[in-house]
Parts: structure tokens; sequence; C-alpha cells
């Protein structure tokens, strides 16, 4: 996966970006929990991905941090 981090964004060039191959584009400052939880996302196979969406629930900020944690320290992640 290619993240791209960036000072600013604006959406021609996070269009551009995505269209040259970039999986990503964060423009900072960026929240670490939204970082790792987007690289995760990416590494995931796409079976993998689908048992992750569709229960239609809305989490409290609190469940919602403690499940993106769980799900990042499952497995590594690289960034470079």
């Amino acid at each position: 996966p290619l993240v791209l981090l960036t000072a600013t964004v604006s959406s021609v060039e996070r269009m551009t970006a995505l269209a040259l191959g970039a999986d990503d584009v964060l423009a900072k400052p960026v929240e670490p929990v939204e970082m790792l939880l987007r690289v995760r996302w990416m590494l995931l196979t796409p079976g993998e991905r689908g048992s992750c969406v569709g229960s239609g629930s809305v989490l409290e900020a609190d469940e919602f941090l403690g499940d993106a944690r769980r799900i990042v320290a499952a497995g590594p992640a690289s960034l470079v």
C-alpha cells in the first residue's frame, strides 16, 4: 500500500494522487488511530474486508476507539 502524507491537499491533488496509484492520501494533522486503521484496512484481503463491514450499528466513541485499538493491535503494519 502507498499512503501519501502531506501538509495540505486539495481535492484535485488527492484525485491526482489516487489516479497515479496512491492507495490513500492523508493531510496533517493525522489522528494516529485513523492512519493505522486505514493502513490496516489496506492490508486486509477482500474476503477479510467483507467480514469487517455490514453490522449497520453505530458505536459510541469509546467503544469505537477500543475496537480500533484491538484491530490495529491484531496485526503488523509498516509505514514508510
